[in-house]
């Protein structure tokens, strides 16, 4: 399973022999969310438009959060339509069973 680096909500686990903080939710999980289930895809960072300006180009530019804020990219089993969703959705939800 892939994880979910140094998130803003997270748990210790051990991988290569360190202690490291990974996601709560790893990315293959099958859960339920308002009624359908869904698994979760990828994990993405939010984009922060307008995060800094950048005095070369005198423009406003967005940035993304490299901790914290995640959104999921999850897909519907039932019609295999993808969406977006933000982290906490998917914390307060227990996994379905397989």
């Amino acid at each position: 399973m892939l994880h979910q680096y140094y998130p803003q909500r997270a748990r210790l686990a051990e991988i290569g022999g360190r202690a490291v903080m990974v996601g709560t939710v790893p990315v293959g999980t099958v859960t339920e969310y308002r009624g359908k289930r869904i698994i979760v895809e990828a994990w993405l960072p939010r984009e922060c438009h307008a995060g800094r300006f950048d005095p070369r180009t005198r423009k406003w530019v967005s940035s993304f959060h490299g901790r914290g804020m995640f959104l999921a990219q999850a897909r519907n089993l039932a019609t295999g339509k993808r969406f977006r969703l933000s982290d906490t959705h998917l914390i307060e939800r227990d996994p379905a069973p397989r």
